[in-house]
């Protein structure tokens, strides 16, 4: 842009920035960006620098983060007889509220599509149909306790969703799908590994064009427009997914807005009516009228910055927190199957976060739909009816479905404490550690010592945290975090329930791992192995008190604690402390605690150095065991010594002592005075 016409221009912005103050209106951060656009010379390839000062930082692009697509992570490996759950397939099939479940069901099944995702209200009365409908060893409902917008809900179940591709259909599409699920539909994708977004009903053309390509053609548009729309999923997940701040009204504009964000990081964008004539119904949110709808800004219009001059290293995204209308305090993610008794109580307990954060529930027992539907009511929160998955597939897929960078991980036998704003206390505990990547708040362990407990294979060292009726548990928290005070200490492993963590780091670093039980079966050791896991890739582990009460009811004498679910538990404990072993050569245990207890150094209390030590471990575990009291008392009488030193001696004292008897009474038991 020449100088001159640089300065005229911004003589003219500035005119027009005074008339409109004078009139009391403020321009909107779009539009200001299309004045900077215009100022920079209308370059379409803005640096990352000029986008910032644009956008306040709101739509920059970033790093790409690698937990998109969760890494996977060597370990066991499984052969579960008789389950048919997918841990990952082809394609999902992702549906809000629908309309007539049983066509959904029958062109999945057509199409072999195995994992089926519904997004329901959370009504008082459950919808017997649909959750018998969607019974497969792949499906999932989540049913929501407040209204959530179509956009919003597509983000939650496409990055839940284990798969490739993600066929998205409105309730009212389900006559649709056998054009969305068509194999040519994925053969496209699975030829073009650039192809993002695809339309199997009406888009807009590259000329601004509206309504349906030419059938059974492949072409390039500008916008593919739900009705359904089928996106690949890493595609999805980059370009930032939809916004959550807008009415449904307002859904085809979001779609265009999508595909305006795929399409500048490098993907296609395509239409694809696969030939069956069918078209959506006129006045549903998939119309394309809604193009048109008032209220929805500047949605679809090319504002936002493009890979380029500036961006660094790196492939870059758009963030998906800059697309949130708003992100919770915390996402509460509770394990459940079949404990009523506990429901009421477990939402009371988190009463003071209502409001704020989200509570999701991952039923594995599909029970107990009144109940729930009752005590969620006010709150934001999604009852998910999962197909018996269990504590390790359901926590990694709800935090996926989560929205808070903030994870708690808890079980159906915790209740929250009533006088502590717990969550605050580990928001902060978080900010004064930024590698510290999880925070347990019941108990955790050092495996200081030399004394390996045989049955579970692990080492016996000091434990800390909620005191036990073991002997052996648990030593107080001895230091503080010396920014809050809070009482803090890094440990090599902690125990679930409750469990925080970062979301990124979390699913950056793999989640928990699917190899440590077979779905619908107990998970034991999972929370140890992640822990040893995140010391390994040089992040910290910490613990703190949280005050809540754990097991309560009857929680000891059912679920994994009894029955033959207690045996398939004792079985998989020992058999993951000893896959640990060998994922770890090297680091565990010695190398990994050691690291852990180095940690310590940064907070206020005992001089870490000296204050573990394996002699010390074994001391502290010896005074624990049967018969120790005996030992000392031996200790002290014989002296030091192995038994048979202390066994020879007291013999020998016998021997002495019945000796002097007959020296005194003779062989008959006379006495010789």
């Amino acid at each position: 842009m020449r100088p001159g016409r640089s300065l005229g221009v911004l003589v003219a912005f500035l005119v027009a920035l005074l008339a409109d103050r004078a009139l009391g209106r403020a321009f909107s951060e779009r539009e200001v960006h299309r004045m900077a656009h215009v100022l920079l010379g209308g370059s379409r390839n803005l640096s990352l620098a000029s986008d910032d000062v644009a956008l306040g930082n709101k739509y920059a692009l970033h790093q790409c983060e690698n937990y998109l697509d969760v890494p996977k992570v060597k370990g066991p490996q499984r052969t579960c007889a008789g389950k048919h759950y997918l841990e990952w397939s082809q394609a999902s099939l992702l549906v809000y509220k629908p309309k007539d479940v049983g066509a959904l069901v029958k062109a999945a099944s057509a199409r072999k599509v195995k994992e089926i995702i519904v997004f329901e209200d959370l009504k008082a009365k459950a919808d017997e149909e649909l959750i018998s409908a969607l019974s497969g060893p792949n499906h999932f409902i989540a049913f929501s306790s407040r209204q959530v917008n179509a956009a919003h809900a597509f983000n939650k179940l496409g990055q839940m969703a284990n798969s490739d591709l993600l066929v998205m259909v409105l309730g009212g599409q389900e006559a649709q799908l056998r054009d969305a699920l068509d194999s040519k539909v994925f053969k496209h994708f699975e030829e073009d590994p650039k192809l993002g977004l695809l339309s199997t009903s009406a888009s807009v053309g590259l000329d601004a064009s509206r309504g349906r390509t030419e059938e059974g053609k492949l072409t390039m548009v500008r916008g593919a427009l739900l009705g359904p729309l089928v996106a690949r999923r890493r595609a999805f997940m980059e370009s930032g997914m939809f916004h959550t701040g807008h009415s449904n009204e307002c859904l085809q504009r979001n779609a265009l807005d999508l595909s305006v964000r795929v399409r500048n990081l490098g993907y296609s964008v395509a239409s694809y009516p696969a030939g069956s004539g069918s078209s959506p119904a006129a006045g549903g949110l998939d119309d394309i009228s809604h193009l048109d709808a008032a209220g929805c800004g500047s949605l679809g219009e090319d504002v936002y910055p493009k890979p380029g001059a500036g961006g660094g290293e790196g492939r870059r995204c758009y963030r998906a927190s800059d697309f949130m209308s708003r992100e919770p305090s915390g996402s509460l993610v509770v394990q459940y199957f079949k404990r009523s008794a506990n429901i009421k109580d477990i939402v009371d307990s988190f009463s003071r976060y209502k409001g704020k954060a989200e509570l999701i529930i991952n039923d594995d027992s599909r029970s107990d739909y009144a109940e729930w539907a009752k005590a969620l009511k006010g709150w934001d929160g999604y009852l998910v009816y999962s197909p018996d998955v269990h504590e390790i597939r359901g926590y990694n897929r709800l935090t996926k479905f989560a929205d808070s960078e903030l994870m708690v991980y808890l079980q159906d036998d915790d209740l929250g404490a009533r006088n502590l704003d717990w969550l605050s206390k580990a928001k902060l505990l978080f900010d004064s550690f930024p590698d510290m990547a999880l925070l347990g708040g019941f108990r955790g362990r050092m495996d200081f010592g030399t004394t390996m407990d045989s049955r579970k294979h692990l080492i016996q060292g000091p434990k800390f945290g909620v005191p036990s009726d073991n002997p052996r548990c648990c030593y107080k928290i001895p230091w503080k975090d010396p920014k809050t005070g809070i009482p803090l200490m890094f440990v090599y492993k902690v125990n679930m329930g409750p469990m925080m963590a970062r979301r990124s780091l979390f699913m950056k670093l793999g989640m928990y791992h699917p190899g440590f039980s077979c779905p619908g079966d107990p998970g034991i050791g999972f929370d140890f192995e992640f822990s040893i896991r995140t010391w390994k890739a040089g992040y910290r582990v910490g613990l703190t008190p949280s005050e809540f009460k754990n097991r309560v009811g009857e929680s000891m004498q059912s679920g994994t604690h009894s029955g033959p679910q207690k045996k398939i538990r004792d079985a998989n404990e020992e058999m993951n402390n000893r896959a640990v072993y060998r994922m770890y050569q090297g680091f565990h245990h010695r190398q990994g605690t050691r690291r852990a207890s180095t940690a310590n150094k940064d907070l206020k209390g005992p001089r870490w150095r000296g204050f573990f030590s394996d002699r010390k471990a074994d001391e502290a575990y010896e005074k624990t065991t049967k018969g120790y009291a005996r030992k000392q008392k031996r200790l002290k009488r014989w002296g030091p010594g192995g038994p048979r030193v202390q066994r020879w001696k007291m013999l020998q004292a016998r021997q002495s002592k019945r000796s002097g008897k007959r020296g005194r009474r003779g062989k008959r038991g006379k006495s010789l005075r």
